[in-house]
């Protein structure tokens, strides 16, 4: 018992002090005073200030196909790096994210010799390191950042970036809504939208005939789950964990396979494939009947790749998924297994809604695509400047 208490107050002296040095590295020298944005005399140089370059952040892939996009285009393009990863370990990672990704890599120390005519922050953190480099300042915004922290410093310090002056770009209007809605001193005009975007050359639509599903017992059920509160790791599996068992008594049989997690993770049902690359997870929509994502801020790629492959979605009411699709293109339910249930046996029971579902879904996606969204974020760029490429 002595070793246990022991070992926690070691952990806890451990992550006091790194969070005390994160902390003097992040706001040393911060006024916490709204910058001087004005428009640009020229633009040629456009840098993204970055978390890191991982394989399988779909946070990072985005930033890398707008930055590719914008370098295609004629722009310099720069990723400089505020945490302690190197420029060759960033150009080794960066193709596992997006594999044609173009522009330079840049480690944490050359942060301060930069010449940039544009410097666009892509999380909050990286908003205190963007604010003191030279140039016109933007922020690419992909999700409502202060919810992924409780309440205390970090929460604080992350909604206070949205009231730093810089210009912001939310992907998708669910951002913009929860900013304005939360931030008193952000003005509407102080954001604009772009579209989020899908990759409709990555997923392949399959005909499916729902009317079987009346027909059949057994059924699977593909479920995106991460180890983050916003994606309710606990919750979906406790409902799923009940629902089985539940429509296993009305004589339905559904596999339940979860995905986005470490391989490793235990599960309450069903199996853990663990992370996927992109043909992995288009053979797995394929072969599936159901696929379940919980978007509870910003939501993600995945319900566009899944509805791509015409596998209908179940989302949950109160997430962000009908700020982007119609009411009727999923099956939405609240917290409740047995809602989850009924809205499943509503389905089997009444194959026609599930194709109209679907149809108004696929429709729904169509035109989208990463050329108009970056195209989009190009001319919010352009509409700042007097000279450019």
């Amino acid at each position: 018992m002595k070793l246990i208490e022991y070992a926690k107050k070691v952990y806890h002296k451990r992550n006091v002090k790194k969070n005390n040095v994160f902390l003097d590295a992040l706001l040393k020298d911060e006024d916490f005073k709204k910058v001087k944005n004005s428009n640009i005399a020229s633009v040629k140089v456009i840098t993204f200030v970055v978390p890191g370059i991982y394989k399988g952040s779909g946070g990072m892939t985005s930033i890398l196909r707008i930055g590719s996009y914008l370098a295609n285009e004629g722009y310099q393009v720069q990723y400089v790096n505020y945490t302690a990863q190197s420029e060759a370990d960033m150009q080794r990672q960066a193709p596992a994210c997006l594999a044609q990704c173009r522009g330079t890599f840049l480690e944490k120390g050359k942060m301060n010799q930069l010449e940039t005519d544009v410097v666009i922050a892509t999380s909050w953190v990286s908003v205190y390191y963007a604010k003191k480099i030279k140039g016109y300042k933007m922020y690419f915004i992909q999700d409502y950042e202060p919810y992924f922290e409780k309440f205390g410093e970090k929460f604080l310090l992350a909604k206070k970036t949205y009231e730093f002056g810089f210009h912001m770009i939310s992907l998708g209007q669910w951002n913009k809504k929860k900013i304005l809605h939360e931030c008193e001193k952000v003005n509407e005009s102080e954001i604009d939208i772009i579209e989020f975007p899908y990759s409709p050359e990555e997923y392949k639509w399959k005909e499916r005939n729902y009317q079987t599903y009346s027909q059949r017992k057994q059924f699977k059920v593909v479920v995106y789950i991460k180890n983050e509160d916003k994606r309710l790791p606990n919750l979906i599996q406790i409902m799923w964990k009940h629902a089985v068992e539940s429509l296993l008594e009305k004589g339905i049989q559904m596999d339940v396979l979860f995905f986005g997690m470490n391989p490793d993770d235990p599960v309450l049902v069903g199996k853990n494939l663990g992370k996927l690359d992109k043909k992995e997870l288009e053979q797995l929509y394929q072969n599936a009947d159901f696929g379940m994502v919980a978007s509870m801020t910003n939501i993600s790629l995945v319900p566009y790749e899944m509805i791509a492959t015409g596998l209908p979605v179940i989302e949950f009411q109160d997430g962000s998924f009908t700020d982007f699709f119609p009411a009727d293109t999923a099956i939405l339910v609240d917290f409740s297994y047995r809602d989850l249930v009924e809205g499943i046996m509503q389905c089997l029971q009444n194959p026609h809604k599930l194709l109209a579902m679907q149809k108004k879904a696929g429709e729904a996606i169509s035109g989208l695509g990463w050329d108009k969204t970056c195209g989009q974020f190009l001319e919010i760029i352009k509409r700042r400047a007097d000279r450019y490429v």
